[in-house]
């Protein structure tokens, strides 16, 4: 799911897209739609498993929630995620963070042969948008394909860095072609 940068009420919100709730809605309809029809048509509950099954899957990605709340006016980053009304809560204060980190890695193990090719979708680039804590911790916000970011990843995480005073690090410029892979960051 790609994240998208609002700012509400003076602070910056960091949250999944509407996209995937809405399709998550209209499987939920759906399936609603069949089961209903397959009850009033005299159908048990036993022969629709599968679908009520998808219709639970469904509802579930509706209710799910997973976002970012930057407040510089209390000084802290409010973290979300789980499934509503479920929902877990952590709060970090920005005197915790030591900078908010960009950086980027091939997807797969990188191979140091000249004749060997990396095709498909395991050697994608990637990048990572993190906090990273005074005690060597990072709290990954984003992981996504260099190329769905498109650079919002990384002026959302430039302008997150500027909104809450905190400094910003980004390893290299955005490219698609790189050699570096996942363990080679740490």
């Amino acid at each position: 799911m790609k994240y998208h940068l609002k700012n509400k009420d003076s602070k910056l919100i960091y949250k999944t897209g509407i996209i995937a709730k809405f399709i998550c809605l209209l499987y939920f309809v759906f399936f609603s739609w069949q089961i209903i029809i397959h009850i009033s048509e005299g159908e048990p509950l036993s022969t629709m498993i599968i679908p009520i099954i998808l219709l639970l899957l469904s509802l579930l990605g509706i209710l799910y929630r997973d976002y970012f709340v930057f407040n510089n006016i209390e000084l802290n980053v409010v973290k979300v995620f789980g499934i509503y009304p479920f929902t877990a809560k952590q709060i970090i204060n920005v005197q915790d963070i030591d900078k908010i980190v960009v950086t980027h890695f091939t997807k797969g193990s990188y191979n140091n042969d000249p004749n060997f090719k990396k095709k498909g979708k395991a050697y994608r680039a990637q990048l990572s948008f993190a906090l990273r804590l005074k005690d060597e911790t990072e709290e990954i916000i984003e992981i996504i394909d260099e190329k769905k970011s498109g650079g919002f990843s990384e002026a959302a995480a430039f302008k997150v860095s500027q909104y809450l005073g905190v400094e910003y690090y980004q390893d290299r410029s955005r490219d698609l072609d790189i050699n570096v892979g996942i363990r080679d960051l740490k």
